[in-house]
């Protein structure tokens, strides 16, 4: 349980980090006369999107999170399906990342903060 927390409070780090870093991304590329175009709409589903991969990996749906073959092959879906969903331009791929930061941030903070990790305790 302890490393599970660990590994929590380090997403949660890295993703605080991907939050500043995406905000310099942008802020560099306005001062440059190219701003970054954002889609709530993508912001949004993006986070919702990422929401719900934490949500399953932290209860051990289908094993995903204990069996390294299931979480090899949910892995390579969920690429794929974000591939295709989220990552099809530039602008795309910063939202995306901003969804994915903001979805991490917020659910960490509940789980592996707030609150203990849901799920078993292996």
């Amino acid at each position: 349980m302890v490393r599970r927390r660990i590994g929590a409070l380090l997403q949660l780090v890295f993703s605080v980090l991907l939050l500043l870093f995406e905000r310099w991304v942008r802020e560099e590329a306005a001062k440059r006369g190219e701003p970054v175009s954002s889609s709530p709409k993508t912001i949004a589903s993006s986070t919702l999107y990422h929401l719900g991969y934490l949500w399953l990996r932290d209860r051990d749906v289908g094993g995903i999170r204990t069996n390294r073959l299931r979480a090899f092959g949910f892995q390579l879906a969920q690429s794929r399906l974000s591939n295709r969903l989220f990552l099809q331009s530039d602008d795309g791929e910063h939202d995306y990342l901003l969804g994915f930061a903001l979805a991490t941030i917020g659910y960490r903070l509940w789980y592996g903060v707030l609150r203990p990790l849901p799920g078993s305790e292996d």
